[in-house]
């Protein structure tokens, strides 16, 4: 595969991955199809670089995303239940009472509960994704991964207070122009545009 393709592979798959979810009914087909190709991408660029901690980094991030997703839904279904033991609300009754104080304290309450390890595992997933696109940014010389792969970090650790969702939405902008910024052929040694970064 040529680096054409990798440049092809992964700003498809970010742009699928990232506005795929707006598309009605096929949505997740789309965003699936996005994440295996950014994956492929990765995998790529690892091989033509020699360095295994691209797609390592990049793979650590993914888990650690799923389990953060994962994590909020049980969590969120354990605490409502625990709520619902302790008499804080009926789930029979629970959609009679959407509006009652009562019942829309308990599932804030959830809300938060499962919210606090999943922005972690989001945040500690953020840095290997970080890590991923500094190491992409050092062999290609093109600076606008690794601030792509900050603003990332950035917008897990805020979250939170939602404003982190448009930050991460500003960071696939600007991971997708970095992908197709990509050059055709492999630089015949890493580049010097970002000297400062590590692995």
């Amino acid at each position: 595969m040529k680096l054409h393709d990798v440049k092809l592979l992964g700003g498809i798959g970010l742009i699928l991955g990232a506005f795929g979810g707006l598309i009605p009914n096929v949505g997740f087909l789309f965003g699936l199809a996005g994440i295996v190709l950014v994956f492929l991408a990765m995998s790529e660029l690892s091989k033509m670089t020699k360095d295994q901690s691209i797609f390592k980094n990049y793979l650590i991030y993914f888990i650690l995303g799923l389990a953060g997703t994962f994590s909020f839904i049980i969590i969120f279904i354990a605490s409502l239940g625990v709520s619902a033991l302790s008499g804080m609300m009926n789930y029979g009754q629970m959609m009679e009472n959407m509006r009652s104080t009562e019942t829309m304290l308990a599932i804030m309450k959830s809300i938060l509960v499962a919210a606090i390890p999943t922005i972690v595992l989001f945040i500690i997933g953020a840095i290997y994704q970080k890590k991923a696109y500094e190491s992409i940014a050092k062999h290609m010389g093109i600076q606008m991964f690794a601030t792509a792969g900050l603003l990332y970090l950035i917008g897990a650790a805020t979250a939170i207070i939602l404003v982190g969702l448009v930050i991460s939405f500003v960071a696939d902008i600007l991971a997708i122009v970095a992908f197709f910024s990509l050059p055709d052929e492999l630089p015949t040694k890493p580049a010097e545009a970002a000297p400062e970064l590590q692995k």
